[in-house]
């Protein structure tokens, strides 16, 4: 069966996914893995399979009906169910028509589940909580991946602080337009509390970069390593950071092996990389200046250290808060058992494949007149986009979330998980397509 493993953004995901795609072409699966849009390209021209998709959302319900006629399984493992506002989830995510062309929805865990079951029953039966693999990288059986980088990162930059935003919308690359896009699409959930969520975060994000000001001043022996989220305007910040010589804009690298390089992390409140920072055992600081009822980030609100203003995050830095942490973190740990099945259960790339043979066995026949029809379309917008590549001299515009691999360095990347399965270093390694990859066994094997 194959099964086509689309990736969104690279320091998110990929190893997460790579780790999936290696471990389902060893249980017979031909993986192929990429970027969202190039995946999209390649199956319609493809043998039909299992399509590995990222969300459930309003934008993608034209899509997943288009790949059904094509004779694909819709699987979505919902990387935007970990951390969510409920009734934004409600409104972009749980609706009919979002949701009924899915075969299988891969859940984080109970709360997630919880909510479906309470807002839409009928897709909960199609939905089965079994962790996220992304997590699972963060386990002691697989934290090696990140050991020797983190090392290098601290050889790199001595002792240092890591500092996450998540201003995708009030700080976005694309301003006003962005917000302007919600508005009209109605996928952050009814006009009001658009409005409300904007003027809520503004004033958090002032404030977070007000504070990030005050404790790179206060702290001036120690580094402090601001990322912001892959769509934030990074202008905002060279203007904040410009005069703090400890302070280093970096948007490199998978988080999580800058996580695991750091003494701290802050976050800004509802950053998902507040349960990351949790899962490998490193101090994290959750920044909330200002509150709002209906405001809400589930497993975030609930697993870190709630800081609410510059003082509060010095006091952290400098240990004074150390014993309050220790004496919290019980209770983090049952929230984080409410929020994702694999805290105490099997790892969830196991528990992803053994759904996917499941679904491997449903049965679709494709529409063939359909499938003709986009096949041809297809083909020609494919050679249309190698023709445009070739005149512009084998050139390719540097992607916001997708960092570009030849095949050999896809190879490599690959030859990381091998102390995890020897048997890793067997798989057969090729282009797919564009910023796509396939990995199966060798045939005989």
């Amino acid at each position: 069966m194959n099964l086509y493993i689309v990736v969104e953004i690279t320091s998110r995901e990929f190893d997460a996914k790579t780790l999936l795609a290696c471990l389902a072409a060893l249980e017979g699966f031909d993986v192929v893995i990429g970027e969202e849009d190039m995946i999209r390209r390649l199956a319609v021209m493809a043998c039909p399979g299992i399509y590995y998709d990222k969300s459930v959302h309003t934008q993608y319900p034209a899509l997943h009906r288009s790949l059904r006629r094509l004779g694909y399984r819709i699987v979505v493992n919902d990387d935007e169910g970990f951390i969510f506002n409920e009734e934004s989830y409600r409104n972009h995510s749980l609706t009919p028509q979002a949701c009924d062309a899915v075969d299988l929805h891969l859940t984080w865990g109970g709360y997630q589940q919880s909510v479906i079951e309470k807002w839409l029953p009928e897709f909960a039966a199609k939905s089965m909580p079994v962790g996220n693999v992304r997590l699972d990288l963060l386990s002691k059986g697989l934290r090696p991946l990140l050991q020797a980088q983190a090392d290098e990162l601290r050889r790199q930059w001595g002792r240092f602080v890591l500092i996450n935003s998540r201003a995708s919308v009030v700080n976005h690359v694309d301003g006003q337009a962005r917000i302007d896009r919600l508005a009209r699409s109605g996928e952050s959930g009814p006009a009001e509390l658009l409005k409300r969520y904007v003027a809520w975060d503004t004033e958090v994000f002032r404030d977070f970069q007000e504070m990030v000001s005050i404790v790179c001043k206060r702290f001036p022996d120690r580094n402090f390593i601001v990322r912001p989220h892959p769509t934030e305007d990074m202008r905002s910040w060279e203007k904040v950071l410009r005069d703090l010589p400890n302070a280093h804009l970096v948007r490199q690298g998978n988080v999580h092996e800058w996580i695991l390089a750091s003494e701290m992390v802050i976050v800004q409140h509802g950053c998902s990389t507040a349960a990351e920072t949790f899962f490998l055992d490193v101090p994290c600081v959750s920044y909330l200046p200002v509150e709002d009822e209906r405001i809400k980030h589930g497993l975030a609100d609930n697993i870190a250290y709630r800081a609410r203003n510059a003082e509060d995050v010095c006091d952290c830095i400098a240990g004074e808060r150390d014993e309050d942490m220790e004496a919290m973190r019980p209770q983090w740990v049952e929230a984080a058992k409410k929020y994702v099945a694999s805290v105490d259960g099997p790892l969830a790339v196991d528990a992803t494949i053994d759904q996917l043979k499941k679904v491997a066995r449903i049965k679709r026949r494709p529409d063939g007149l359909y499938r003709v029809w986009r096949w041809i379309d297809g083909k020609v917008r494919s050679r249309n986009r190698y023709l445009k590549i070739w005149l512009n001299g084998n050139k390719r515009k540097p992607h916001p979330k997708w960092r570009r691999l030849t095949l050999d360095e896809f190879k490599r990347y690959v030859r990381r998980f091998t102390f995890y399965d020897p048997r890793i270093d067997d798989l057969e390694i090729t282009s797919a397509y564009l910023d796509c990859f396939r990995l199966r066994m060798p045939k005989g094997r």
